[in-house]
């Protein structure tokens, strides 16, 4: 098949909806695979991109040495899983899954770069637990984790969607909001 069937036939498989939408009118149909088919032929190119079914997909062509173009894909999901899984640990606290200081420093930079008058205002609230290191001295450290972890679970079910918990360290907590 040619490259522009095999484009054609992933279109009406549904396999490009997170660039094109499957109901989009033939005349955009026809122009994204032109789009798509200018875009390959250039040499040298290299992509990632996300299938509809959640696999993510490296796509790289190439012309040979005899003019052809050759498309190689290869799935690289489970490099995607890992390096969001590596973001996810470098940016939230590993014991209550909250924000880490350094996610809460940059969502308040970005918040407070991004700030328009209209936009309304931020919040950020500061709280500890008082005689924190009483329990931990008395009850034991697992305790003490305990207590961390419902303080957590807590904040997080009062906060809203795009309010952000975390914690700063030890007994200290933060809220954006």
């Amino acid at each position: 098949r040619t490259l522009q069937e095999v484009l054609e036939a992933g279109l009406a498989a549904g396999l490009y909806a997170r660039e094109i939408a499957p109901d989009a009118p033939e005349p955009e149909r026809r122009a994204w695979v032109q789009q798509r088919l200018a875009d390959i032929r250039r040499s040298g190119r290299s992509r990632e991109f996300q299938n509809v079914d959640g696999r993510w997909l490296q796509g790289r062509e190439r012309r040979s040495p005899a003019g052809n173009l050759v498309c190689v894909r290869t799935d690289i999901t489970r490099l995607k899983q890992a390096e969001e899984e590596s973001r996810l640990k470098s940016e939230t606290d590993g014991l209550t899954g909250l924000a880490n200081r350094t996610l809460l420093f940059s969502r308040l930079s970005a918040q407070i770069d991004g700030v328009r008058p209209e936009d309304g205002a931020v919040c950020l609230i500061l709280f500890d637990i008082d005689h924190f290191k009483a329990i931990n001295d008395t009850l034991g450290h697992e305790a003490g984790d305990r207590v961390l972890q419902v303080v957590a679970s807590r904040l997080r079910s009062v906060l809203r969607p795009g309010d952000t918990a975390a914690r700063l360290g030890g007994d200290e907590f933060a809220a954006m909001i």
